[in-house]
């Protein structure tokens, strides 16, 4: 990996390494090189440019984050190019070889075609990312057109995606530490998705139904989590305290509520004695579904209630009442 301050051109000089040449991959993560002068595809479901060792590749992604993975039969990746690097995760005990396969004939353009704008732009290559599959999206419209993307607990985009055949893959970018700003996620940070409509223009939350893989939306370098999630639907009917995700968590857990009336909404955190831990939020909310995360990093661990107390604005009497059992590990 090279990081410029300005766009440059690198020349290498010396003998063509022959595209049939041996790559000896070790067991968990490989940094390859590219061997041939032409194109292979890396698409879904026959991966044909890691087609000879397929079945011992849990998943390969190149330096844009884009990532091919065969368990799920999922690739958002373009076809593999000379003068590019890729990393490779093997799935075996012992060093595999890969020779990579003949050249194809008819092979599609390298860069895909998108007829749909985005509406979130595409966070910056920091160096460092992970790779989110959102295996199903329940609750949208066939025939529309929709962008997912990943936001941080302080709502910057830290991950953007187009949905395909109802599915999406997404890079979430962690932070460059070798700046003085942030421009993505630390480790152990959470992150939450949203989507937007093209067709109808509109942004609205999303909620996770199912991990198919991973443990929970917390950002680390080079992991994987594949979820199935569903679409939030405008102003609730009633309110609502949802359970926490996850639960035990580490440091960070996140809820979501929903109010069908604008209200004033405080949610504090309590030990099982009754003691006042923490106020995470207290203020004026509009109707509709909402989320909020509680970072407990300063909190020992152990098991806490957290509260949700909704007030009327007129009587300031409390309309609706509800506590979570959380349980926090460290």
């Amino acid at each position: 990996q090279v990081k410029l301050s300005e766009a440059t051109e690198i020349i290498f000089e010396g003998p063509t390494i022959p595209a049939d040449s041996e790559l000896n991959l070790n067991p968990n993560w490989n940094l390859i090189a590219y061997f041939p002068n032409y194109e292979l595809d890396a698409s879904a479901p026959d991966f044909y440019v890691l087609s000879p060792i397929i079945e011992s590749v849990s998943i390969a992604k190149d330096v844009q984050g884009r990532f091919m993975l065969p368990e799920f039969r999922f690739s958002n990746m373009i076809p593999w190019r000379p003068g590019q690097g890729y990393q490779v995760k093997v799935d075996a005990d012992e060093v595999i070889s890969l020779i990579y396969p003949n050249e194809q004939e008819g092979l599609a353009a390298s860069e895909t075609e998108r007829t749909m704008s985005e509406h979130w732009a595409t966070p910056a290559n920091t160096g460092s990312n992970m790779s989110a599959l959102v295996n199903i999206v329940v609750g949208l419209n066939t025939g529309s057109q929709y962008q997912i993307a990943a936001f941080s607990p302080h709502n910057f985009i830290v991950g953007t995606g187009f949905i395909s055949d109802n599915r999406c893959g997404l890079s979430i970018w962690g932070d460059d530490e070798s700046t003085d700003h942030k421009e993505g996620l630390k480790e152990g940070e959470t992150f939450f998705f949203r989507i937007w409509d093209a067709d109808q223009n509109i942004e609205s939350d999303l909620m996770v139904t199912q991990i198919l893989e991973g443990d929970h939306l917390s950002y680390m370098p080079d992991k994987l989590i594949v979820v199935n999630l569903s679409l939030n639907h405008g102003i609730p009917a009633q309110y609502y305290l949802s359970e926490n995700y996850p639960n035990p968590f580490n440091n960070v857990t996140r809820l979501s509520f929903g109010l069908p009336e604008a209200s004033k909404v405080n949610i504090s955190v309590f030990d099982l004695t009754g003691r006042l831990v923490q106020n995470v939020l207290d203020f004026r909310m509009d109707a509709g579904s909402h989320d909020f995360t509680w970072d407990a990093k300063e909190v020992p661990a152990g098991v806490y209630l957290i509260q949700m107390k909704v007030s009327s604005f007129s009587s300031g009497n409390t309309i609706f009442k509800n506590v979570r059992k959380v349980i926090l590990v460290k």
